[in-house]
């Protein structure tokens, strides 16, 4: 999954991974979007908006949810949702951070 905050892509993850982005107080408009080689898959997004205060942690997760129709077919969503205290600190224990490489 990419990462965008005010319509420029910070970071990205894959798996079971996280990474910090600081922000200056405000509101902020956050994005994900699924990175796949299938094109339904990259047309997977949501959003949520952010009013950040200085000083203070948010925690974001990024989930995609699969559904399978009566009819066989599966249809993949992703979600961006607010995480409270004691959620994000299971998660952040049980999983690894991201390390980012620079495009070339």
């Amino acid at each position: 999954m990419r990462v965008g905050i005010d319509g420029s892509w910070v970071g990205a993850d894959k798996g079971n991974s996280w990474f910090v982005v600081n922000l200056l107080p405000g509101e902020h408009h956050l994005c994900v979007n699924w990175q796949s080689r299938l094109a339904f898959r990259e047309r997977q997004v949501d959003v949520a908006k952010l009013d950040a205060h200085a000083g203070q942690r948010y925690y974001f997760e990024v989930a995609v949810i699969m559904k399978v129709r009566d009819n066989g077919h599966q249809i993949d969503r992703v979600r961006l949702r607010p995480l409270d205290l004691d959620h994000a600190q299971y998660l952040l224990k049980i999983s690894g951070r991201s390390k980012s490489t620079p495009n070339r």
